[in-house]
């Protein structure tokens, strides 16, 4: 079993500042600009504390990269989602909504009748992050014209609270799994009706950014498996 790990996990950082010093007294010993109000020896503008020396551009108040896009859970899930899945591969990434790392060991993937227990990875999914895992050779290949993936806790695969997460393509009902990904638990259901949406065009299945992840419209089919980027 080949696995593949990419963790990204970006924060941005606000910064300002400001200094106005339009109350002092012009000095005409050393060269002030009574007009402008400009210190003509160290080029700064006192109306707005901008240092023109240091090339400051004082209207760009935040730095660094921002954030991992946040999929957001699954119709409030508090667990992993699933956030894009390669057919050919068998690369499947997960993003974590929750604030605490959530590791992978233990978890199941099932795709009927192929599933795996995830065991001896190491991969954890950080908070707010994503990661990448490389499923048994079962997964790779699988039929683009129709297919699902579900995500569960244990093998109770009959079992809504068992499921974590599920998505489905192509026409008609994918399987039993799809039933159970129909069901309530509590006010979430995992899919929302009887439609898997088209086929897979692209190689890949990839939720969209914002979506609940419940429909065939919250995925886009028709491109190509790319790691989340967080810069």
């Amino acid at each position: 079993m080949k696995h593949g790990l990419k963790l990204m996990v970006a924060f941005a950082l606000a910064m300002g500042c400001g200094d106005d010093d339009g109350g002092t007294t012009p000095d005409m010993a050393t060269g002030a600009d009574m007009a402008t109000g400009t210190d003509m020896a160290t080029g700064t503008d006192m109306a707005t504390g901008e240092d023109m020396a240091a090339g400051e551009d004082m209207a760009v108040a935040e730095t660094g990269a921002p954030a991992c896009p946040d999929l957001g859970p699954t119709q409030g899930a508090d667990n992993l989602v699933i956030s894009q899945y390669d057919l050919a591969t068998g690369e499947i990434e997960f993003f974590n909504p929750t604030g605490a790392a959530i590791p992978l060991d233990g978890l199941v993937l099932c795709s009927r009748p192929v599933y795996e227990v995830i065991s001896g990875s190491g991969v954890s999914v950080p908070a707010g992050g994503y990661a990448v895992f490389t499923a048994d050779g079962g997964f790779r290949g699988a039929d683009g014209d129709g297919g699902e993936l579900a995500l569960y806790d244990s093998t109770s695969y009959n079992s809504r609270a068992a499921m974590i997460d599920f998505v489905c393509w192509g026409t008609g009902r994918a399987s039993s799994r799809q039933s159970v990904a129909n069901e309530e638990l509590g006010s979430e259901v995992l899919w929302d009706g009887d439609d898997c949406g088209g086929s897979v065009s692209g190689g890949a299945v990839r939720r969209s950014t914002g979506s609940a992840g419940t429909t065939p419209g919250d995925y886009d089919f028709s491109s190509a498996f790319a790691a989340t980027a967080c810069e």
